[in-house]
């Protein structure tokens, strides 16, 4: 029902701006409190708030896992390396997470191979990883020289014992030789 109400003229005179005539819906609308800026202005803040949530909670999502990565590559770079990644994920994070994981392995497994060849085990080697792995090409690379120098060195100590035992010999015949002249 369409009722139309008139503005009075002291009321036009203290608004100039009001119209001459009111629908009464609208009137009772605003009479009921309701008011469609106040609406507008508690959606956009509702909406600020949650993209100011949505936007914190995906930071730390990041930011988190960045963070102990930057950790355990700065403990590798000073040769800690008992680090861990436990981060997985199957995004982009979650793929630099597993790279470090594999690095971290990688570098372990250095380790003891360089705590074996330390130790006197020639037996240890470590496979290079591509064509372009330095460490792992100059590991085996190291590992085939120590085990030539230890050869050339045994063999170098059975000439010496044969030599040894050739003069032992010697000194022997002439020994007995000697009383005998």
């Amino acid at each position: 029902e369409l009722v139309e109400f008139e503005v009075s003229s002291e009321a036009r005179r203290k608004n100039p701006s009001l119209p001459t005539h009111f629908d009464a819906r609208v009137i009772r609308y605003h009479r009921k409190g309701y008011r469609p800026q106040l609406l507008v202005t508690s959606l956009i803040v509702l909406g600020v708030l949650l993209s100011v949530l949505g936007g914190w909670f995906i930071t730390r999502l990041i930011a988190r896992p960045l963070a102990d990565m930057t950790a355990a590559a700065q403990g590798l770079a000073q040769g800690h390396i008992e680090q861990e990644i436990t981060h997985v994920q199957k995004d982009e994070v979650g793929q630099v997470a597993e790279a470090f994981r594999t690095l971290i392995a990688y570098q372990r497994e250095v380790a003891q191979v360089a705590t074996a060849l330390a130790a006197g085990d020639l037996t240890q080697n470590v496979a290079p990883k591509s064509d372009k792995d330095a460490l792992g090409i100059a590991f085996s690379t190291m590992v085939l020289s120590l085990r030539r120098l230890l050869g050339s060195v045994a063999e170098s100590a059975e000439g010496v014992a044969s030599t040894s035992s050739q003069l032992a010999a010697s000194v022997a015949f002439v020994t007995a030789v000697a009383p005998l002249a």
